[in-house]
């Protein structure tokens, strides 16, 4: 009983101490040192408010790097032990990008604006989501389906701000922005799919950007 009594505290000050490690080494940007200590915690501690604090972590660096599905699964583990709002937060960051990524969104007959931003941000960075504006009325309107001929003011801006002024506008949309003007105009709320941009067309125009890009950084 003695020696069960000594034990417990030692358990607790070794797991305060990796935390407290885990926590600097990621406020430091040492994701790798921070995702390693994290794990060794979910695999040792017998502390629920350890454990909701390493899953925290642990979901907050595979967001960092882009591996939706790993942390959507460790926030779910810290929730599932009594996690706070903060789990419930990240976990609906993830979600967007695991329902914005380019598995699913080629599937859609329509993408919104709110997916195409994320679409934009999973292949060239958050931070570019920004060349879409607001619309005239001053709302985002994220969940509205984007238009040919706004997909194609978007994929232009994205290209000019990431270098890639000189990539002919064919290689990215056949006939150019007067071919996004021809399609059927329908009543309102009834409006012809083909005035909407597709998700395969989406991916696919995002993903040849990509390629063009690389090239010409290549050359």
């Amino acid at each position: 009983m003695i020696l069960g009594g000594c034990g417990s505290p030692r358990t607790t000050a070794v797991e305060d101490a990796s935390l407290k490690e885990g926590i600097v080494s990621f406020i430091d940007g040492d994701l790798d040192r921070a995702e390693s200590v994290f794990s060794n915690v979910t695999r040792e501690s017998q502390s629920d408010e350890d454990l909701q604090t390493a899953y925290l972590y642990l979901g907050r660096i595979y967001l960092a790097r882009g591996d939706y599905v790993k942390a959507a699964d460790a926030l779910s583990a810290g929730k599932a032990l009594g996690g706070d709002v903060r789990f419930d937060e990240y976990f609906e960051e993830a979600q967007r990008h695991l329902l914005a990524s380019p598995a699913r969104i080629i599937q859609l007959e329509r993408i919104t604006r709110e997916q195409l931003a994320a679409l934009i941000g999973d292949l060239f960075g958050a931070g570019l989501a920004g060349v879409m504006d607001v619309l005239p009325d001053g709302d985002l309107h994220a969940g509205e389906a984007v238009t040919r001929p706004a997909f194609y003011v978007i994929v232009s801006r994205l290209a000019n701000v990431l270098g890639g002024g000189g990539i002919s506008s064919e290689a990215l949309s056949p006939g150019g922005y007067r071919s996004t003007l021809g399609a059927p105009v329908g009543p309102p709320g009834e409006e012809a799919n083909g005035n909407f941009i597709t998700g395969r067309e989406a991916v696919g125009t995002l993903e040849t950007l990509e390629r063009l890009l690389g090239n010409a950084k290549g050359e």
